[in-house]
């Protein structure tokens, strides 16, 4: 590590509604890397796989949405990935910059039902 390398820590449980779980409870990432987000649903009627970003008193944006079976979608620095066979989808943050420290969310829309159960991972330094 480098003096100028700035530390990213995630820490949460690793867990919130039963229905979704967002991994690995601790990430520790450095300014320039790449930090990698995994969500795990159980809801077999996923119809979009959404991943948010909420900074602290200017609110919540969504920056991607994946939907289909093996999709990638890249937005900006931002890559997501979907696997519905696995009901896991991956959110990739390249070249990680200080404005990166933020909560990050994942959510899912089944088809039963409009609610979308969220999961967070907060980035600190």
């Amino acid at each position: 590590m480098k003096d100028d390398d700035i530390v990213f820590h995630v820490l949460t449980d690793g867990t919130c509604k039963e229905e979704v779980k967002q991994t690995p409870p601790i990430l520790t990432a450095y300014q320039g890397h790449t930090a990698a987000m995994s969500c795990e649903y159980t809801d077999s009627a996923l119809t979009s796989l959404q991943w948010f970003k909420q900074i602290m008193e200017k609110g919540l944006f969504r920056l991607g949405v994946v939907r289909n079976n093996n999709e990638n979608v890249t937005e900006n620095r931002y890559v997501f990935t979907l696997n519905k066979d696995k009901k896991l989808s991956t959110m990739h943050i390249t070249n990680l910059e200080v404005e990166d420290s933020a909560t990050y969310w994942c959510g899912y829309e089944a088809q039963k039902q409009k609610a979308v159960d969220y999961c967070a991972k907060t980035f600190t330094f």
